[in-house]
């Protein structure tokens, strides 16, 4: 009877640590695909206007996507807009460190960046801090919400 418990006790706790090991390595791959969305909107913002940019960025921001930048409320359809008409340009944008933390089916991603640009003719550039904010729709990550301000220089 003891040595029944024992290997029953054993099996269990075997069991526990397999789905707690499949559990970690679950979330690093997610935080892996949230890593490299946010890799892969950067590219796109500093490239040019083309059809396929325009299509990565339909498959990256969610259609009611809100961006707070430096203080001006923009759309997904008004951020797309202005970069198609050259009224928003990125000449760099480098990644800094961000951390990924889940909750269920979002995740929220704070990070900094440095970048250069123009926004309506206006340049703008300098070291950045962010959080976006992403949700888990039909097995993608889509981006539906960002934030970021300007450092200020010292």
């Amino acid at each position: 009877m003891n040595k029944t418990l024992f290997v029953l006790g054993f099996l269990a706790v075997s069991s526990l640590q397999r789905m707690e090991s499949r559990r970690q390595r679950d979330s690093e791959i997610e935080e892996q695909k949230v890593r490299l969305v946010e890799q892969n909107e950067a590219k796109i913002w500093v490239s040019k206007p083309t059809a396929n940019v325009i299509s990565q960025i339909d498959e990256v921001l969610a259609d009611d996507f809100v961006c707070t930048c430096d203080g001006i409320e923009l759309t997904k359809k008004q951020a797309v807009a202005d970069f198609v008409s050259g009224d928003s340009k990125m000449d760099l944008l480098q990644d800094g460190p961000m951390k990924v933390r889940f909750f269920d089916s979002v995740a929220v991603v704070t990070g900094s960046d440095d970048r250069h640009g123009s926004y309506k003719g206006v340049n703008y550039g300098g070291h950045y801090v962010w959080t976006d904010v992403f949700v888990k729709r039909d097995g993608k990550w889509l981006e539906v919400v960002a934030h970021m301000n300007r450092v200020p220089s010292s």
